[in-house]
């Protein structure tokens, strides 16, 4: 509807310009509906199938949603709806194979945990790469640790530090 069809605040509103009016706030209301859940289904179908978040992290789906939902926009993208993440200044995260173009929310997911959150040592698995020897950083990272009553490798690796009290056996 043009700008100048529209009634101005001084100009008494005729009944059909009213409920056409109505009608367009309520379709307008629709579209905004529509966009969340387009917004919700993409963003949680980055979530819900990102294998970084499997395999790299103890974090179930519903807080992932949660805690990285929150990082992403749907944008037109070549045409097409895509999540964007962005970065917590607001800039989108850009890939790091081809720096001019925006990271794929898989990519996008995993350099903001890696770079940008904060708690990220928390939430990511252990490696089971190395000897098992531990190192010095390894046991002042112990404080507080918890290992299964039922697993002996755990238990074994971890002897001292718990005759120390510095890990708990539950």
């Amino acid at each position: 509807m043009p700008a100048e069809s529209l009634p101005s605040p001084a100009q008494p509103v005729q009944p059909a310009q009213a409920i056409q009016a109505g009608r367009i706030k309520e379709l307008e209301a629709a579209l905004a509906a529509r966009d969340e859940q387009l917004k919700t289904l993409l963003v949680s179908n980055v979530i819900l199938n990102s294998v970084f978040l499997r395999e790299k992290t103890v974090l179930p789906p519903s807080i992932a949603m949660e805690v990285f939902g929150r990082i992403f926009t749907v944008e037109e993208v070549d045409g097409v709806a895509t999540a964007v993440a962005h970065a917590p200044d607001g800039s989108a995260i850009m890939s790091r194979e081809d720096p001019a173009r925006l990271a794929g929310p898989e990519e996008a997911l995993e350099l903001y945990i890696m770079q940008y959150y904060p708690e990220r040592d928390a939430i990511l698995r252990a490696s089971h790469a190395g000897s098992g020897a531990a190192g010095n950083a390894e046991r002042q990272s112990r404080a507080g640790m918890i290992i299964p009553r039922n697993d002996a490798k755990a238990f074994a690796a971890n002897l001292e530090a718990i005759a120390r009290g510095e890990v708990n056996v539950r």
